[in-house]
């Protein structure tokens, strides 16, 4: 991947604390909007085009030392074979540093379910969330795929437990609990819905379309806003060794919320810095069937031979394989850090 190299500016560890010493990633990239981040230096180098880059994380059942596959990113745009629904787009509220975004409501999901739209002929009902859009909001939200979990100001704790409390009949709390699978499946799903101006994803469908990510019938004085989902499978961590699992949704944080990586977890989520919009599609993230299924080849930012839109540009044509138009890079991800196409890392 000659084409994509480029002279990286980063800084050496000289010293390991606390988790970086025990996790798998040892290290940071920097993703956020700044000049010194991995993206604004590629698109500074001209090997990207768009100032754009896309995080798809996907949850695996086990972690190797050697590397367990996490998901892919897209860097100069959003690839949307990733994709199992329809790009939908929220305002980025920051033009520097963290990439800022807006709750309106929250609710509970009574039955589960790993995606924003309900299981066909299930029982899963969502219990709105009492909160007002401040308190939701209070101190800002940001969407971080540096922190691993998810931390939601203290304001939202009384009614997120209280409606936890009535669906499951135990209170919430981040101890270690014993569960089996199909306890896990059945606990609630955190659904949040996300703040859209008017008209923005009003060319995606109707509330009544059923659209999966739209607000739709859950809201419809606000059809469409994005509601993002989190199962259990996401929020709660599993140890192997105990076999038992921690809820890292944590309700209790005096600052601001971090919607972390268990949030985008299920989720190709696209920085669209120049275009001030945060993309999202539900997807299953998985790099290793995208390559297989693709050959290898890599469907370049607006370039497909169907000709597609997929919401942020609208360009026309022809499909470009591999490094030839060297406008996009499709990559997996090996836990948090690259295995194929930009750079590798080494400890020395």
């Amino acid at each position: 991947a000659s084409a994509f190299s480029f002279e990286l500016i980063f800084g050496c560890q000289v010293l390991l604390k606390g988790l970086f010493r025990t996790q798998l990633a040892d290290g940071i990239m920097g993703m956020d909007n700044g000049d010194s981040s991995f993206w604004k230096q590629m698109f500074d180098a001209n090997r990207i085009r768009e100032k754009q880059f896309s995080l798809c994380f996907s949850r695996q059942d086990h972690a190797s030392r050697d590397g367990t596959e996490a998901g892919a990113m897209t860097l100069g745009g959003v690839d949307t074979r990733l994709h199992r629904s329809p790009m939908l787009v929220v305002n980025n509220l920051r033009s520097d540093g963290f990439y800022a975004i807006s709750i309106r409501k929250m609710y509970l999901r009574e039955g589960g379910g790993r995606s924003a739209t309900p299981d066909p002929g299930s029982k899963q009902i969502a219990h709105y969330l009492a909160i007002t859009e401040t308190e939701l909001n209070r101190g800002g939200v940001i969407l971080d795929s540096g922190t691993t979990d998810t931390y939601l100001h203290r304001a939202i704790g009384p009614a997120f437990r209280q409606v936890w409390k009535e669906i499951v009949g135990t209170p919430y709390n981040n101890d270690k609990v014993s569960l089996t699978l199909e306890q896990v499946a059945s606990l609630p799903t955190v659904l949040i819905q996300l703040k859209s101006e008017k008209g923005m994803n009003a060319g995606v469908g109707g509330p009544d379309e059923g659209v999966t990510g739209l607000a739709g019938s859950l809201d419809p004085d606000y059809p469409h806003d994005v509601v993002l989902a989190i199962p259990a499978s996401h929020y709660l961590e599993h140890d192997h060794e105990s076999g038992q699992y921690t809820a890292r949704v944590y309700v209790s944080e005096g600052g601001g919320s971090v919607l972390g990586a268990n949030t985008m977890m299920g989720h190709d989520v696209l920085f669209d810095v120049k275009g001030g919009r945060i993309g999202i599609a539900e997807s299953d993230c998985d790099y290793t069937g995208f390559v297989k299924d693709g050959g290898g080849s890599f469907t370049l930012v607006g370039g497909s031979s169907t000709k597609y839109r997929y919401g942020f540009n609208n360009v026309d044509g022809a499909t470009c394989t591999g490094i030839k138009c060297q406008a996009l890079v499709v990559i997996g991800l090996l836990g948090v850090a690259l295995v194929v196409g930009v750079m590798s890392w080494k400890r020395f």
